[in-house]
């Protein structure tokens, strides 16, 4: 993702602070730009990557639980 001009820092949000209809659709805001971006087929092939890679690393941490389980 191209970042243009300067970058904000961290944003924290206190939902308890906010009435629940604005958070429905703060949330309803946010999932529909991620559902946006998931259509572009560069975001979907770079998640499919991560997938993976991160069920990869999943099955290589239980064989070493597995294993630290057999040498104990």
């Amino acid at each position: 993702m191209k970042v243009v001009g300067n970058s904000p820092g961290p944003v924290e949000i206190d939902l308890g602070a906010m009435p629940k209809h604005e958070r429905d659709l703060m949330c309803r805001t946010v999932l529909g730009a991620v559902a946006r971006m998931f259509e572009k087929p560069e975001v979907k092939a770079d998640y499919e990557l991560w997938k993976t890679d991160h069920e990869r690393w999943k099955a290589k941490k239980q064989r070493q639980r597995e294993l630290k389980g057999v040498n104990t």
